[in-house]
This record gives C-alpha cells, structure tokens and sequence, in this order.
C-alpha cells in the first residue's frame, strides 16, 4: 500500500451453508485491521465482495486474486458446493468438480504454507425433501477429504472441529493473530469488540425478554386463578 502499510489477504473458500462463519472471518479481518491501521491492512477476499470482469467467468476472476492470498481459511459442514462445467482438479484430475472442490485443490497444489481447515459439527436437520440431496452431499464431502488425507479422526494432516459461531470465532482470532505477528512482527493484544458485544447484548436481550413474558404470564395466570377462587366462595 501506498502509505506503509502492509496488506494481508485472507482467502475464504466453503460452500453456502457456512454463511454465518465467512461473515465472522470478514469481521475479524477489520477487527485487527482498526487495531492496528497504521501498521497493517489484513483484507478478506471472498468472492461475494469481489469484483467481476465480464471478459472471465466466475472461478476465472477468483483465481486471479487467489494466487496474491496469503492464508487460506477453508469451513466445511455438510456440503462440498455445487458442481460446475469445466472445473477439474489439481490433484484429483476430477472432471466438472465444485467450486469448493477446485479451490481447494488448487491451494494445496500450489503448496501455499498457511492453510486452516475448520469443520462444523453442529448437527443440521433437514426437510423430508432435503434428505436425498443432503446424503448426496456429505458422502461427496467425505469422499473429497479422503482423497487430500483429511479423513475426520486421522492426525495426517491438522484440522480444527467447531460446534458453534462462538467457538469458531475463538479459534479463527487465535490463528489469525498468531499469522499476524508471525508474519509481521506485530503482537495484537485486543481487538475491537462493538459490533460482535452488540450481537451479544442483542441476543441477551432477546432472552431477557423471553424470560419476563414467561413471568408474566404465570403471574398473570396465578391472579386469575386466585380470582376464581375467591368468586367460588362467593357463590358457595
């Protein structure tokens, strides 16, 4: 950058049923970016904040930008994407593969060094007419991860497990600030807090006030019940 700064860039790489965590890596990469502005710019590259070129399809503007990344956050739940035309893997020599698939390949082909694997274990329920598509899903995602050595419970290569948005942020801010100061010499002690306190006073507030409707209604209930027994023993 023109004013000293140096410019990390984080690549992002999941399919769409992990939406609430690729936001939490955008809002952590602006969290260390204000806590610390004059020194560095850490800039999460996703596809759906990424310009466009007409001249280039989809996957061919991602991969510009891919190659100028320097750590690679992969989240993976129950689904490994949808399949697109064309697409063939790195390693696997897979014809018409997903997204996911083929970003992933291309990251350990080209042996980047910082790469994150994050599994999601919350248990997901699905429609009735979902369930086919879902089975389909996971058994493509389960035969993939076998394929690169990350079989769920082998120690071959590292992976991280998560089972909810807290934990995940947890663990992504540990790794990030430690790529930060490894890379940078910088130390992030803390980092901004507003907008992920604000999400928590919301929710906190959401289930206060779930509490006192509740309250409210026993004691609602609790009075006319004493009424009615006290108009009995009139009529008696």
């Amino acid at each position: 950058m023109s004013d000293g700064r140096k410019t990390i860039r984080v690549f992002v790489v999941s399919p769409n049923d992990v939406k609430p965590e690729r936001k939490i890596v955008r809002e952590l990469c602006e969290q260390i970016s204000s806590a610390a502005a004059d020194k560095i710019d850490v800039e999460a590259v996703m596809w759906e904040y990424h310009p466009m070129s007409y001249h280039k399809n989809p996957q061919e503007n991602i991969d510009v930008v891919m190659d100028e990344c320097d750590i690679f956050i992969v989240i993976l739940w129950y689904r490994l994407g949808s399949v697109v035309e064309g697409l063939e893997g790195a390693l696997s020599g897979d014809q018409n593969i997903t997204g996911t698939q083929y970003e992933i390949e291309k990251i350990i082909a080209s042996k980047k060094e910082s790469v994150y694997f994050y599994f999601k274990t919350l248990p997901k329920n699905f429609h009735m007419e979902e369930l086919a598509d879902a089975y389909k899903q996971r058994e493509q995602l389960d035969n993939f991860l076998k394929k690169i050595g990350l079989t769920k419970g082998t120690t071959k290569h590292a992976y991280q497990d998560f089972s909810d948005e807290e934990e995940f942020r947890d663990k992504l801010q540990t790794h990030l600030l430690y790529e930060i100061q490894r890379r940078t010499g910088i130390a992030i002690k803390t980092l901004p807090t507003k907008s992920h306190e604000s999400s928590s006073k919301k929710k906190m507030t959401k289930k206060r006030f779930m509490i006192f409707g509740i309250l409210v209604f026993f004691l609602c209930y609790w009075w006319l019940d004493i009424c009615f027994q006290i108009k009995m023993i009139y009529l008696f």
